[in-house]
């Protein structure tokens, strides 16, 4: 779909860059949908309070 587009770059900008948007979008979505899956079926934020430790302090 992108490659088509490489031709019209210079005559007609908005037919690759219209299918980039949609590209873009399209792949956008997926990752927020994926996150908002993760995070609902995600046995350890049950809660909702996902907190990362990266270290502990010792004492």
């Amino acid at each position: 779909m992108a490659s088509s587009g490489r031709e019209y770059i210079r005559t007609a900008w908005w037919y690759p860059t219209f299918q980039g948007l949609a590209i873009f979008t399209t792949v956008i979505g997926f990752n927020l949908l994926g996150d908002a899956i993760r995070d609902i079926l995600d046995p350890i934020n049950v809660g909702g309070n996902r907190k990362v430790i990266l270290y502990e302090k010792r004492q």
